[in-house]
């Protein structure tokens, strides 16, 4: 696998992957635990960029269309920006601090008028509690969001702000929190990892040729070691 002339990185063919668990898992969760009107949000955008990405985002999207379950994607971070390449997020926050909602939870819509394949959603930025110092990025899936009144999608953001007072990230879902939280790797989890690996390596006497590869591409974490020494 490349990508022009070079040799795809090992974690984007993971990543690629985990999106595709991802949008598979969420698929399971409203076909088998989600009911009518339920509303499940997604740790991310509505986007699908990655090759047969949409294969899996079509199919769970399919699924909530058919048992009414409200679809969104909340992304932690965006890089948008404006025609003055100002980050667009960061300008809508700018406006809203000189504005009468500077002390207030807010949504602001409609942002940009969406119309390409692979993105298929509403995008509205929201301020999910009012002591927050952060603007999100919140996107209904357009089908949805079509057949929906402003009332509705008022309360559904509402909802989102109920749930946004954990102390720990004042503003953000603590459902989002905890499913970061579940996901990550802990160091010492990845060193374990490292050593079953190596040793499965060993017993299939292919470990030298794996050593040769990876001592072409880990020089930067020696040099780190030993200045972080």
């Amino acid at each position: 696998m490349r990508t022009g002339f070079r040799r795809v990185p090992i974690d984007r063919v993971a990543g690629a992957a985990r999106l595709f668990t991802e949008w598979k898992y969420t698929g399971t969760v409203i076909e088998e635990e989600l009911e009518s009107n339920d509303i499940i949000v997604h740790d991310g955008s509505l986007q699908t960029s990655v090759t047969n990405e949409s294969k899996y985002f079509t199919k769970t999207a399919k699924t909530a269309a058919e048992k009414n379950v409200k679809l969104l994607g909340l992304p932690k971070t965006s890089t948008l920006f404006t025609s003055t390449g100002y980050s667009l997020f960061a300008a809508i926050a700018e406006l809203s601090e000189s504005s009468s909602l500077a002390k207030s939870s807010w949504f602001y819509y409609p942002i940009v008028d969406i119309s390409h394949p692979d993105h298929r959603a509403e995008m509205y930025a929201v301020k999910l509690h009012s002591r927050s110092e952060y603007t999100f990025r919140l996107e209904f899936l357009r089908p949805q969001a079509e057949k929906m009144s402003l009332e509705d999608k008022e309360r559904i953001i509402s909802l989102l702000s109920q749930n946004s007072t954990d102390a720990g990230f004042v503003g953000y879902p603590y459902g989002l929190l905890d499913a970061d939280r579940f996901a990550r790797v802990e160091f010492s989890e990845r060193e374990n990892q490292k050593i079953q690996f190596l040793l499965c390596a060993g017993q299939a006497k292919i470990l030298n040729r794996l050593m040769r590869c990876i001592k072409s591409t880990d020089a930067h974490d020696i040099l780190n070691q030993v200045i972080g020494g």
